[in-house]
């Protein structure tokens, strides 16, 4: 899965701080009871969330792992319809958190540059704006509760592989995100896994603004009128929209949105970023 190369400008300091499969060989045995009839064996490829980029690092996913590793099942359709349900529940407290606290989203501007006190002042903030989705316990549970016994592992054994892939690496690597968070001069796992879990609150916060500007920019007119934009930057909105409308056919990719957001955002200034953002909650 590609990383993702540039952010969305609010949540860039948050971010910033921070499956190969094979099919195993088998020979089928060259005597077999006459009277066992035939015999089928399903032969699964051993799949993984961790792959390595050029330069031996995880690349990390655009999801948790836990939805990831939901892509890469066997599931029902039963199992798809309450994931998807449980997924849709859960993104849409996620959103209603970010629009009742657009001032604290904006504060993540300057966490970067906040001190130790600050940023966990910050992050208790936002766990407490999540509370009525901590209610639902966590993500792995709750979707193990749709899956057959064998799928539930398989979802938790996948995201545990790639979690613990992730604080390895942190944790031996000098300079990584752990040591943002920490105040020691090496990373230590406790630091390591302190750091993923802000980089995964940042990319919850992240997808939920892609998708409310994306569903607000798809109100082309009204959304020009509203930001006020120049006409040279209304051409280029439209531009991007046709664009996004052709490749996406309404039913645009997580990929497909975040391009559309990204570059959309480069047109505007800060002050119609914010115009946008705060309207896209219906403010």
């Amino acid at each position: 899965m590609p990383s993702t190369t540039r952010t969305i400008f609010l949540f860039s300091p948050i971010l910033a701080l921070a499956a190969t499969a094979s099919q195993p060989s088998r020979t089928e045995p060259q005597e077999r009871s006459a009277l066992a009839g035939p015999r089928v064996e399903i032969e699964q490829a051993r799949v993984s969330l961790v792959k390595r980029g050029f330069n031996g690092r995880v690349e990390r996913l655009e999801t948790s792992p836990e939805e990831a590793a939901l892509a890469v099942l066997v599931l029902s359709e039963n199992e798809k319809k309450l994931t998807g349900q449980v997924l849709s529940e859960r993104a849409a407290i996620i959103d209603q958190a970010v629009a009742s606290n657009i001032p604290l989203l904006l504060k993540l501007q300057g966490f970067r540059d906040a001190d130790r006190s600050e940023r966990l002042a910050l992050l208790r903030e936002w766990s407490e704006a999540l509370r009525p989705l901590r209610a639902h316990g966590s993500l792995a549970d709750e979707l193990a509760a749709c899956l057959s016994p064998a799928n539930a592992a398989s979802m938790k054994t996948l995201a545990k592989e790639y979690n613990e892939a992730l604080l390895e690496e942190a944790s031996r690597s000098p300079g990584n995100a752990a040591g943002k968070i920490g105040s020691g001069p090496r990373s230590t796992r406790a630091q390591a896994l302190a750091a993923e879990r802000l980089l995964g609150l940042g990319l919850e916060l992240k997808r939920s603004y892609d998708r409310i500007v994306a569903a607000r920019a798809a109100r082309l007119d009204e959304t020009i009128k509203l930001i006020e934009a120049t006409p040279e930057q209304e051409e280029r909105i439209r531009a991007i929209a046709l664009e996004f409308a052709q490749q996406s056919l309404g039913q645009p990719t997580p990929a497909l949105q975040r391009d559309f957001v990204r570059r959309l955002t480069d047109v505007l200034t800060p002050p119609q970023r914010v115009k946008l953002l705060t309207a896209g909650f219906g403010k």
